[in-house]
C-alpha cells in the first residue's frame, strides 16, 4: 500500500469515527434506508432543502446526512448500480479526495444495491467515500430519481449529484451523465 492511499484510509477512519454511529448495523446488514421526507416527483434543484437520511454504509455503520453537514457534503446516486458512469466517478472521486476532503465533510454515493455488494465495490476501488444502500430505492425517490409512474419499461434518471451545504440546502446539482469530469467543478464549487 503506498503512501497516499494509507493516508487516504487514515482519514476515512478518522471521518467515520465522527460521522458513524458508535455501534454497528444490526444483523440485517441489507436493511434499507429511512429518508424522513415524502418522495418526490421532480428532481432537486438549487436552494431547496435536501432531505435527511439515514442508510447502511458499506463499513456496516449507519450513516445519517444531517451528522456530517459540518461542512459541505457531497450525495452522488448512481440510480443504475455499479455501471460504468459511476465507476468513473467514483474512482475520479477517490483520486482527487486529497484535495477534496479539506473542505468537504463527505462524499457519499447511494446505490440499491445491498451491503455486501457494497463493501464489495467499495474494497475493490479502495474508496474513502461512503457507499450507502438504498435497496428500496426510499432515499432516491426523496430527491426525485426514481421512476413516477411505475410503469413497466419506464427508465430511471441518469446519475446525478448534489453538493449540499451544511444549512441542508442544495449548493449545487450535478446532472451530466458523464459525473466524473464534475470532480474539478465540485473542487471549484468548494473554494
Amino acid at each position: 500500500m503506498t503512501g497516499a492511499m494509507r493516508l487516504l484510509h487514515a482519514c476515512l477512519a478518522l471521518t467515520l469515527t465522527t460521522a458513524c454511529r458508535n455501534e454497528p448495523a444490526s444483523a440485517s446488514l441489507g436493511a434499507a434506508s429511512a429518508p424522513t421526507a415524502p418522495a418526490r416527483r421532480a428532481p432537486l434543484t438549487t436552494g431547496e432543502a435536501a432531505p435527511d437520511f439515514s442508510a447502511l454504509s458499506h463499513t456496516g455503520y449507519t450513516v445519517s446526512l444531517s451528522q456530517l453537514l459540518d461542512k459541505p457534503v457531497a450525495v452522488y446516486f448512481c440510480v443504475n448500480g455499479f455501471d460504468p458512469t459511476c465507476t468513473a466517478l467514483v474512482t475520479a472521486l477517490r483520486d482527487g479526495w486529497l484535495s477534496l476532503n479539506q473542505r468537504l465533510s463527505m462524499a457519499l454515493l447511494v446505490v440499491p444495491s445491498g451491503y455486501n455488494e457494497n463493501r464489495a465495490f467499495a474494497t475493490e476501488h479502495e474508496l474513502p467515500i461512503l457507499v450507502l444502500a438504498d435497496t428500496d430505492r426510499a432515499i432516491a425517490g426523496a430527491y426525485g430519481l426514481s421512476p413516477t409512474t411505475g410503469a413497466p419499461g419506464e427508465r430511471m434518471p441518469q446519475t446525478r449529484g448534489f453538493l449540499i451545504a451544511p444549512d441542508q440546502k442544495v449548493l449545487r446539482v450535478f446532472s451530466d451523465p458523464k459525473l466524473a469530469a464534475h470532480v474539478p467543478e465540485l473542487a471549484e464549487a468548494l473554494r
